[in-house]
């Protein structure tokens, strides 16, 4: 029997932040909801941390600039890099970003300012809500290599 490469790819705005092959037979690849929830929900977690560090769990955000500051300050005050009215980041937390079918995970923030601070826009810097890193990688590793030996106790 030849077990065939299945590949997953997490990707943002025509940047890669996960992708792996793995070797599952059919019978297995047939419904990955599962362990795509569980990726689901390791993404939301780092967003959330993303959010509560404002970066610094992958980095770090560039600071706002001086007369912008100034201004948050002024009219939103103790409110950090990203957090305006809240919104943009209630809809990045949303269980309801996540859609997940048999084959597919999307992850869909329903704010577009979300969008532009991904990829920074004009003078908007670069300010990553999605910044996964290897630790974030290795979870989702270990999520479906969980599924698949969970899979593979039960056929005996």
């Amino acid at each position: 029997m030849t077990v065939p490469l299945t590949r997953l790819r997490f990707e943002l705005a025509g940047e890669v932040h996960y992708s792996r092959g793995l070797l599952l037979a059919a019978e297995e690849a047939r419904d990955l909801s599962e362990p795509l929830e569980q990726a689901g929900h390791l993404i939301l977690g780092a967003v959330a941390q993303q959010f509560a560090t404002e970066g610094r769990r992958a980095g770090g955000w560039p600071p706002l600039s001086p007369r912008y500051a100034a201004w948050k300050a002024a009219h939103y005050p103790g409110r950090p890099i990203l957090v305006l009215t809240g919104r943009m980041k209630r809809a990045a937390l949303d269980t309801r970003a996540l859609q997940v079918t048999p084959r597919r995970l999307t992850y869909e923030i329903q704010d577009p300012k979300a969008l532009y601070h991904q990829v920074g826009a004009g003078r908007l810097p670069v300010r990553r809500v999605v910044d996964l890193t290897g630790h974030d990688r290795r979870m989702i590793d270990r999520a479906f290599a969980r599924w698949l030996a969970k899979i593979r106790a039960r056929a005996g």
